[in-house]
């Protein structure tokens, strides 16, 4: 038998921030890891500035339409994914009339650097260094 115990550390409480254009943020924290839920209204434009850690991101319903450096894409439902690395910004717009809710993950390790990668002949991409990905 399963029993319903809310046990912070495998089911952590949201912190939630709203701010002033109407964007709320739901942040579920554990150790280095983060998983934020952002409801964006229609019009509004977010902006998601330079971060320590690597970024992942898919929208759950809407649109959004997401700029990283230099590149935009209208990004569908449960369908595309951003993966942008450690200190590159991303603005983000809702163009669409109803409100986009946005699903990222980041990950940090206090100490630790993403390694560099570099396109092989081939053109897959391969770690410039030895250091393990984790």
């Amino acid at each position: 038998m399963t029993t319903q115990t809310h046990e912070r550390r495998y089911f952590p409480a949201p912190d939630v921030v709203l701010h002033d254009n109407g964007v709320r943020h739901e942040s579920y924290r554990r150790d280095d890891t983060e998983v934020r839920v952002t409801f964006i209204p229609p019009g509004v434009a977010a902006i998601n500035g330079l971060r320590a850690e690597a970024q992942v991101g898919m929208v759950v319903r809407g649109e959004l339409s997401v700029a990283v450096d230099g590149v935009t894409k209208l990004m569908r439902p449960e369908h595309d994914v951003y993966v942008v690395p450690p200190h590159i910004g991303l603005t983000a717009v809702n163009p669409s009339s109803e409100e986009t809710v946005l699903l990222e993950i980041t990950r940090s390790k206090p100490g630790r650097s993403t390694p560099r990668r570099t396109a092989t002949s081939s053109n897959r991409w391969s770690p410039a260094s030895s250091s393990r990905w984790t």
